[in-house]
């Protein structure tokens, strides 16, 4: 792969004092008087607001960074190659410039014996939401569904598929004015053109199409488009499609326990689609098609008459025509992250460095790097005359905590030196 991994520059020996290292993981350190947790990453200090959540290959915090607050995914690099990794950060990061409804991924972190990466964070996932009685209805699958699609129609022609998705990948983000747009997220199982997952067997089996159950089977976008039906039926109707009834009571559903007996119920059962429309009852069973070829594509389910009839009927795509959710409810909403005022030059530079990914001629990639340099000097200048305007009493928007640079401190923790973090020329 083209992207170069970030190196700790610690080791055990040498961590500032205070830190520890943590085996197989990150290097953090624990503050008894203010009960925070911090890592200690090769660009910086990051402080823990809470767990989000943990897989096999690794753990999702919400985090500080000193300037806003992000998601930070470490992975356990000792448990994935360094391909696996590198396509865990390029192929969102490719993907978030066909459209927004997929995390961000920002930079590449190091800590430990793990690489981190820093993405955007999204309040709650859509397994969150859909606790909430009020968001179990047509009106609020049928949103999220629209987004859902869309966003595949996008991506699809380019080569996308997911082969992973679920209500956990799904996530929600805030917006000031209090819609949600729809995120996808997690890609380590995922395919892009040539990027393709190493692992051999991808995906969640109650969440898998036909044929990706059935070994030498082709998987296409079809296969997508069954697991999103999936993950819709069961915010709807809260159970499996494919599960059997309890003979003793109706309202119990019983998982398959094995994938032969996940594929035979999937020749045997069919969904339960009562008290559905007739509209959204028309929706599953054609998503719900065993065989591919019979399946509508992404962009056929938008034509269906449960998408196309909403009042409004508008784009999406962040527009703020249509994706206002049902309102969910307070108790389910976790924190909301703090506003932070982000320039316009960090997208420029987001987007020089998606330059460099796909670049692999080396007189280009030397003349991509002198803009990056460019761009970050242009910057610094920014921030430099925002300081001295602040400073005199000027009101202009401040480029807040672009400039970062590791500096020696004296006299920190009984004479010894420390390295220190200064965001925006300000030290934490």
């Amino acid at each position: 792969m083209d992207i170069d991994l970030p190196v700790f520059p610690f080791t055990q020996e040498t961590l500032p004092r205070g830190f520890s290292w943590v085996p197989k993981t990150y290097c953090g350190s624990y503050n008894k008087q203010t009960k925070e947790t911090s890592i200690l990453a090769n660009d910086g200090i990051y402080t823990i607001i809470r767990r989000i959540g943990s897989g096999s290959f690794g753990e999702v915090f919400l985090v500080n960074d000193g300037e806003k607050e992000v998601a930070l995914k470490l992975l356990f690099s000792k448990s994935l190659s360094p391909d696996a990794i590198a396509r865990e950060f390029r192929i969102p990061k490719l993907l978030s410039r066909l459209t927004e409804n997929v995390v961000k991924p920002d930079r590449l972190i190091a800590t430990g014996d793990c690489i981190g990466i820093i993405m955007e964070y999204c309040e709650m996932s859509l397994s969150e939401a859909a606790k909430d009685p009020a968001n179990q209805t047509e009106a609020f699958i049928r949103k999220v569904g629209r987004q859902m699609f869309r966003t595949l129609d996008v991506l699809q022609p380019h080569g996308f598929l997911h082969r992973d998705i679920k209500s956990d990948n799904i996530l929600l983000q805030k917006r000031p004015n209090g819609s949600f747009v729809l995120k996808f997220s997690d890609f380590g199982t995922s395919k892009v053109g040539s990027l393709v997952s190493e692992h051999s067997f991808a995906g969640t089996p109650l969440s898998m199409s036909p044929e990706q159950l059935t070994p030498g089977k082709e998987i296409t976008s079809k296969s997508d488009v069954f697991s999103t039906g999936i993950t819709l039926y069961l915010v709807l109707k809260r159970h499996y499609p494919f599960s059997r009834q309890d003979s003793d009571d109706p309202a119990v559903f019983h998982v398959p326990a094995s994938m032969e007996e996940l594929t035979e119920l999937m020749r045997d059962v069919s969904p339960d689609l009562s008290g559905l429309s007739a509209d959204c009852a028309s929706f599953f069973g054609a998503v719900f098609q065993l065989l591919p070829e019979k399946r509508p594509s992404a962009a056929d389910i938008l034509k269906m008459k449960f998408f196309a009839e909403e009042s409004g009927g508008g784009e999406m795509e962040g527009k703020g025509k249509d994706e206002d959710f049902v309102p969910l409810s307070p108790s389910l909403s976790p924190l909301t992250p703090s506003v932070s005022l982000l320039a316009q030059m960090d997208a420029l530079l987001s987007h020089t460095q998606i330059l460099l990914l796909e670049l692999a001629n080396p007189s280009a990639l030397v003349c991509a790097v002198c803009v990056v340099v460019l761009f970050e000097k242009t910057a610094a200048d920014r921030r430099e005359r925002e300081r001295r305007a602040e400073e005199k009493g000027g009101d202009g928007e401040t480029d807040a905590g672009a400039g970062r640079e590791w500096e020696e401190d004296e006299g920190w923790a009984g004479g010894g030196g420390r390295v220190g973090w200064r965001r925006g020329g300000r030290r934490r």
